[in-house]
C-alpha cells in the first residue's frame, strides 16, 4: 500500500498548492498532470517488469462485480476517445477530459491488479501516513494564503472572490476539507492526544477558508453521516465538530481586516456569514453563482437527451442559450459530464460503481473485526458522501486529485473485499481438514 500513498503524495502536494494560489488554476493544474502522468507511466512500467519477471507474464485476479462494472466503463471510455478524435474536438479540452478519468482507471487497475500491490491492510500505519499528510498541507496551505494576503497580492487573479458584496482572498483546496470528517473520527477515538488536536484545527482553518459554500455543505453532510453511522457516539462527534469550529471561530474572528484580510471590510466570521447567507438576487446582484449552475446542468440534460444516442465524446461541446460553444469540462456536475461524452450507459455504470464503492464500503466497515479497519472503511464511506457532493455541484477533477482519491477507495475496497472472502475460504478448508482427520 506504500505506493498507493506515494501516489497520492505525487497527485497532490504542497507544491501544486503554492501554485493554484500564486499562477491561478492553470499553474497548479499544469504542473499536477505532468507529475502525475510521470508517475502513472512508472507505476505501470513497475507493475509489467514485475509481472514479466516473477509471474511469467501470467496475471493473477479474482473476479468481483466492481472489476466487471470497471471494465464495461473502460469499453465506453475507448469509445468516447475515439469519438473526440473523430469530430475533431479540441486537443486541449479532449486532454483535459481524458487525463482524470484515466487516472482513475489506471489506479484502480494498478491497486486491484498489479502484483507489486500487497495484501498488507495495516490501517493503524495508514492513519498515521496520511495524518502527517494532512497535517503537512494545511500547514502549507495556511502559511501560502498568509503570504499571498500579505506579501504577493497582487498574485492571487482569479483566486480573489467577490463574495455577498466584500472581496476577499479564497483558499482554494478541495483535497483537505473531504478528508475533515474521518480526521474529526480519529479524534474522537485519540482524543487526548494533542497531534490530533492541532490536525484538526488546522484541516478546520482550511475548510473554513475555501469559502466555498459546496465544501461547507459537503463537509457538514460527511460529519452528520458519520454521526448517524455511530449513534452510541453521535453526540460525541457533534461535541467534538462544536468545539473544534468555536475554536477555529475564535482564532479567526480575532483576526480583523487591517492585520489579516487587506482586501475585505470585514473579520473572517463576517465574511463565512456573508458567504452562506448570500443567494442570488437581481436587484443587489449578490451572487448568481448557485443559479447559472442549474441553468448549465438543465442545458446539459437538454443536450443530452437531444442528441440521444448520439455522444459528445472526450473533448466535447455544447451550445447554450446564448449560442455559443461550451466545453462540457467547464460544467460542474461531473455525472452529467460522464453521460454527456461517453453516453447514458456509461453514466450509469458510472454512477453504479460509486454506488457499489459506498455501500461495499460501508459493509466492510459494519463487519469490520477491529478498531482500525473500522475507523478505515466508516471513514471511506465519509469521504464518498462529501466527494459525492462536489462532483454534483463543483468538481475540480483536473486541479485536484478527486477521481484519483476515488479510485484508490474503490481499489482497495475492492481488494480487501477479495481477500476476506479468501481469508475465509482458507479457513473453512482448515476447518474441513481437521474434521476430516477426527473423523
Amino acid at each position: 500500500m506504500k505506493y498507493i500513498f506515494f501516489g497520492f503524495f505525487v497527485a497532490y502536494n504542497p507544491i501544486y498548492i503554492y501554485y493554484l494560489m500564486s499562477h491561478g488554476a492553470l499553474g497548479g493544474m499544469t504542473i499536477r498532470l505532468a507529475a502525475s502522468s510521470i508517475f502513472l507511466l512508472l507505476i505501470i512500467f513497475i507493475s509489467f517488469v514485475v509481472l514479466t519477471l516473477k509471474q511469467n507474464g501470467k496475471l493473477k485476479f479474482k473476479k468481483s462485480t466492481l472489476l466487471s462494472l470497471m471494465n464495461v466503463l473502460f469499453v465506453f471510455f475507448i469509445i468516447a476517445l475515439i469519438v473526440g478524435f473523430i469530430k475533431g474536438n479540441g486537443l486541449k479540452y479532449l486532454l483535459l477530459d481524458t487525463f482524470p478519468i484515466l487516472e482513475m482507471f489506471i489506479i484502480y487497475y494498478t491497486i486491484r491488479l498489479s502484483p507489486i500491490i500487497e495484501d498488507n491492510y495495516d490501517f493503524e500505519k495508514i492513519f498515521k501516513w496520511f495524518g502527517k499528510y494532512l497535517f503537512l498541507m494545511s500547514v502549507t496551505g495556511i502559511v501560502s494564503y498568509i503570504i499571498l494576503s500579505f506579501v504577493k497580492v497582487t498574485s492571487f487573479g482569479a483566486l480573489r472572490a467577490y463574495v455577498a458584496g466584500v472581496t476577499v482572498n479564497r483558499m482554494m483546496d478541495f483535497i483537505i476539507p473531504m478528508f475533515l470528517p474521518i480526521i474529526l473520527l480519529m479524534y474522537k477515538y485519540k482524543k487526548r492526544n494533542l497531534w490530533f488536536i492541532a490536525l484538526t484545527i488546522a484541516c478546520a482553518i482550511i475548510t473554513m477558508l475555501t469559502f466555498y459554500r459546496t465544501i461547507y455543505l459537503a463537509v457538514l453532510l460527511g460529519v452528520l453521516y458519520l454521526s448517524s453511522r455511530n449513534l452510541g457516539n453521535i453526540f460525541r462527534i457533534l461535541k467534538v465538530l462544536i468545539i473544534i469550529s468555536i475554536i477555529t471561530l475564535f482564532v479567526l474572528m480575532v483576526l480583523q481586516k487591517n492585520n489579516y484580510l487587506r482586501f475585505a471590510n470585514k473579520n473572517i466570521l463576517g465574511l463565512v456569514k456573508s458567504r452562506i447567507i448570500s443567494i442570488y438576487n437581481p436587484e443587489k446582484g449578490i451572487d448568481t453563482s448557485a443559479s447559472d449552475r442549474l441553468n448549465s446542468n438543465k442545458e446539459m440534460l437538454l443536450n443530452i437527451f437531444s442528441n440521444f444516442p448520439s455522444i459528445a465524446g472526450l473533448g466535447g461541446y455544447y451550445i447554450n442559450v446564448d449560442n455559443q460553444k461550451t466545453p462540457y469540462h467547464f460544467t460542474s456536475n461531473y455525472f452529467l459530464q460522464v453521460i454527456a461524452l461517453l453516453g447514458i450507459p456509461a453514466g450509469v455504470f458510472f454512477i453504479g460503481i460509486y454506488l457499489k464503492t459506498f455501500f461495499l464500503s460501508q459493509k466492510l466497515a459494519k463487519n469490520a473485526q477491529d478498531l482500525p479497519s473500522k475507523m478505515f472503511f466508516n471513514g471511506c464511506t465519509s469521504i464518498l458522501v462529501v466527494l459525492f457532493i462536489i462532483l454534483n455541484i463543483f468538481p475540480y477533477v483536473n486541479y485536484f486529485p478527486l477521481l484519483y482519491l476515488f479510485s484508490c477507495i474503490c481499489g482497495i475496497v475492492d481488494k480487501y473485499s477479495i481477500y476476506l472472502k479468501q481469508e475465509k475460504e482458507k479457513a473453512f478448508a482448515y476447518v474441513k481438514v481437521i474434521e476430516s482427520k477426527n473423523i
